[in-house]
């Protein structure tokens, strides 16, 4: 193309890209203004925040309750009652483990009058292999993470189960964030000699894969992984978006294919 013709399509770019049949202009590009953009309550940095004065406060156990409290009163709203012994052990377990209590615990908790009871309760859901199953199905809808690869064949992903595996185990070890984050991100780097750190890299290669390719397909899906990649980890880890709209809008769907449970 000939310079000027070039310069010719710079200059009609730089006025707005004009329609040459009426002259009508796209509308002005939107500034960012990264000032602002980190007063912005996601950005600014952690402050202890006193707890706010409430009309009830024998309610309130704890310095949370107050700012749950705080706002019910706003709204004219008071606290639910309190729940007996039966239905509290029944949401609790529900909660943490996904599934009910049997009428031996039910009996068990309703019968136990000590102090701690609650506390107890509490300790053993946590320390269930189904705590981690439960609150494991959380993330991985973040993760975009399915046991098919999507599209229109939607192949089975044999070896799917083992990233699923790392992130129960993770939460049922009580792994700390940060080491979850980093191990999904580069565990075969930082332990490569651990297969559950190795398994946890399936994070990056969780979404959609075409079960048919071409020669002519290969470039344009590699790059379409890697835009997923971005995309997940800015939604997952960061809770920006920071691919283009057509990925980040399709890499949180978790329905594009099959999740399985044992």
């Amino acid at each position: 193309m000939p310079d000027a013709v070039i310069a010719d399509l710079a200059k009609w770019v730089d006025m707005g890209a004009p329609d040459p049949r009426d002259g009508s202009a796209l509308p002005g590009k939107r500034l960012i203004d990264i000032a602002a953009g980190k007063n912005h309550w996601a950005f600014r940095p952690l402050v202890r925040v006193a707890p706010p004065e409430v009309r009830n406060a024998s309610w309130a156990r704890t310095a949370i309750d107050r700012f749950i409290l705080a706002r019910l009163e706003a709204k004219g709203l008071a606290p639910a009652r309190p729940l007996d012994s039966a239905r509290l052990i029944r949401r609790a377990s529900f909660d943490l483990t996904g599934l009910p209590p049997t009428p031996e615990e039910v009996d068990a908790f309703v019968k136990d009058s000590s102090s701690d009871a609650y506390g107890k309760l509490i300790d053993r859901l946590l320390q269930s292999e189904r705590h981690g199953e439960r609150w494991a199905r959380h993330w991985l809808d973040l993760a975009r993470f399915a046991e098919s690869g999507g599209y229109e064949f939607d192949k089975d992903r044999p070896g799917a189960f083992h990233y699923r595996d790392f992130v129960i185990k993770a939460l049922n070890r009580d792994t700390p964030y940060d080491e979850f984050v980093r191990l999904q991100v580069a565990g075969d780097h930082l332990k490569p000699d651990d297969l559950l750190s190795t398994a946890a890299t399936g994070f990056l290669v969780a979404g959609p894969f075409p079960g048919q390719t071409t020669a002519k397909t290969i470039e344009p899906i590699r790059y379409d992984h890697l835009d997923d990649m971005v995309a997940t980890l800015g939604t997952a880890m960061l809770g920006l978006s920071v691919a283009a709209p057509d990925v980040t809008s399709t890499s949180m769907i978790p329905s594009r294919s099959r999740i399985t449970t044992t």
